[in-house]
């Protein structure tokens, strides 16, 4: 008799789940240096009223901070003494999509984005600067492969 494969959540896999979070909540991603913690948020991934997932989509997180500050003038001349400048805090972060696994093996996809604070999307709909797909056996495994990405990605943005 044919089974129906089960879908198994990030979140039902304690140890992994517990251990991206954790990493997570520790990068640092406050470019700025604005003092703000990164804010970390868990992705929705199962059914319910209003929100269908995508089949690929297993759980998994979104974290982001301050990246700069741009500054808008309108009159570049009246910035010098008294500024009537508007300042726009630009954010980044990265997006952790956990995928399942097949014969043993975990499938993750990491995005990197910035966006405007002013943006009601967020990283929801920004584009996406840097991307990755980690297949992964262990949770070192997982992290030897995410610490370069990250790294190398914060680096050149």
């Amino acid at each position: 008799m044919y089974e129906i494969p089960t879908k198994v959540y990030l979140d039902e896999m304690p140890v992994l789940h517990k251990a991206i979070e954790t990493y997570l909540k520790g990068l640092d991603l406050d470019a700025w240096g604005s003092g703000a913690d990164n804010w970390l948020s868990e992705l929705a991934c199962r059914r319910c009223d209003g929100f269908i997932p995508h089949s690929h989509n297993h759980g998994g997180f979104d974290v982001c901070n301050t990246h700069s500050s741009e500054l808008n003038c309108y009159s570049p001349e009246e910035c010098k003494d008294d500024c009537q400048c508007e300042s726009d805090i630009l954010l980044h972060g990265f997006r952790l999509m956990y995928e399942g696994q097949e014969n043993g093996i975990h499938t993750i996809c990491v995005y990197y984005a910035q966006w405007d604070s002013g943006d009601y999307y967020g990283i929801n709909r920004a584009p996406t600067i840097a991307e990755i797909e980690i297949r992964f056996k262990t949770v070192n495994g997982l992290f030897t492969k995410l610490k370069r990405f990250i790294n190398k990605t914060l680096k050149n943005n």
